[in-house]
């Protein structure tokens, strides 16, 4: 049954008129008859006992009036679903997020855009930029944030946000480091506090490494900002971070690398990918900020 003989069958129960129900469907009536008897002929069934003035339904009329009432309701519902997505009052936003600027750059973002589109939910996926990069390559994840400074896989379609700066940190009350700026390649002498494969810091420190023809020393590996943030504190090695990151309240002290170390940051998405209507409401309104 399609959705148009539902609506037939159900007004012409309710008003027990062909008459009536084609005046409130905007129909001829003899367009009305013949699109319910090609219907009984389809459900080989009879739907109405025919009177001189009224008509109603048979016993068998009645089961399938009720089925396509259930229809017809499921179809509304469906219809007003489609419009509250495209309307943005529902939606969810899928986006993948490194630590660091998840944590730090984004939240205002979430917050404009949710006073914005209050309905609208996040889906967050933490993980480095390199991860993030080949989980949109393999459409595992619709758009998220990547360093413009890696190969970029050529199938991703980039909008540039910010650049941002990184620099060494060490603890602010006992340094391990010279205060105001380090060589790059000297920090490889120094034990480094280290996220895991898949972030940019780790490909960053990689560079360093090949450049200097040295390994640096590793002395923890961990995902987590708080947990690299306390073991600097606790003087059990340096690390690198973005610049937003560094807080002196919490006795931390950036130092500048030399030379200069900015990163490109950019939202990705896969080239000609179709997007939810909350994803690329999303995207447009990130990119379209002046941050």
């Amino acid at each position: 049954m399609e959705i148009r003989q539902c609506e037939y069958l159900v007004t012409i129960a309710k008003h027990k008129s062909f008459t009536k129900a084609a005046e409130e469907l905007r129909v001829a009536q003899p367009a009305l008859s013949y699109a319910i008897k090609n219907l009984e002929a389809e459900l080989g069934l009879v739907l109405f006992k025919r009177g001189k003035r009224q008509v109603h339904l048979t016993l068998e009329g009645e089961e399938v009036a009720s089925h396509a009432r259930i229809i017809l309701k499921h179809a509304n519902e469906a219809r007003q679903l489609a419009f509250n997505f495209q309307s943005l009052t529902k939606g969810t936003v899928s986006l993948g997020l490194p630590s660091m600027t998840g944590s730090y750059l984004f939240p205002p973002f979430f917050r404009s855009f949710k006073e914005k589109y209050p309905g609208i939910q996040f889906e967050l996926t933490e993980a480095g930029t390199e991860t993030i990069q080949d989980l949109i390559a393999k459409e595992q994840l619709d758009m998220g944030l990547i360093v413009l400074q890696e190969e970029v896989d050529p199938s991703l379609e980039t909008f540039p946000l910010t650049d941002i700066e990184m620099v060494a940190v060490t603890s602010l009350t006992e340094p391990l480091l010279p205060p105001t700026s380090i060589e790059a390649s000297h920090l490889l002498e120094m034990p480094i506090i280290l996220f895991k494969e898949g972030y940019y810091q780790r490909t960053l420190l990689q560079q360093l490494e090949k450049q200097a023809g040295k390994k640096a020393a590793i002395a923890f590996e961990t995902d987590q900002i708080s947990m690299a943030k306390q073991l600097v504190k606790e003087r059990l090695g340096v690390t690198l971070f973005l610049d937003i990151v560094v807080d002196e309240k919490e006795e931390l002290l950036s130092v500048n690398l030399e030379p200069k170390v900015t990163l490109k940051l950019a939202l990705a998405k896969k080239k000609e990918k179709t997007m939810t209507r909350a994803n690329q409401a999303f995207l447009e309104f990130v990119a379209s900020s002046n941050y």
